[in-house]
């Protein structure tokens, strides 16, 4: 069995030049797993090499800002990437109701994959 951690970013809700706010790629026997999704998240993604096609499953911890504000631009950029196969979303109920909401800046448009909503329990 194969088990990695990348940390993308490791502090605290302030990022600085040297440290990006919270998130990191688990990675399981080919399986990829983003656990949150702080600013920058995708840019760190592509220092990293981190294939984006990979990521299947997202979990976002909580509803601090620091935690998921780079959530929205990555659901659009795979869309942009021409993502066809399932996202599964693993996060608090409310995160789906902003994400479903008409003033959404993500979800204005269609996108071109199946997100899937996964509610964590507090």
């Amino acid at each position: 069995m194969s088990f990695t951690v990348k940390i993308l970013g490791c502090g605290s809700a302030l990022p600085t030049t040297y440290r990006n706010a919270t998130s990191q790629i688990v990675s399981r026997n080919g399986q990829m797993f983003l656990v949150d999704c702080a600013e920058a998240t995708q840019v760190v993604m592509r220092r990293y090499g981190v294939r984006f096609g990979a990521l299947n499953h997202i979990f976002i911890s909580h509803l601090h800002g620091d935690h998921f504000f780079g959530l929205f631009g990555l659901l659009s950029s795979l869309d942009l990437m021409g993502r066809k196969g399932d996202v599964y979303l693993h996060c608090p109920q409310r995160l789906q109701q902003m994400l479903e909401s008409q003033h959404s800046p993500v979800l204005v448009h269609e996108l071109g994959y199946n997100l899937n909503y996964v509610p964590l329990s507090p």
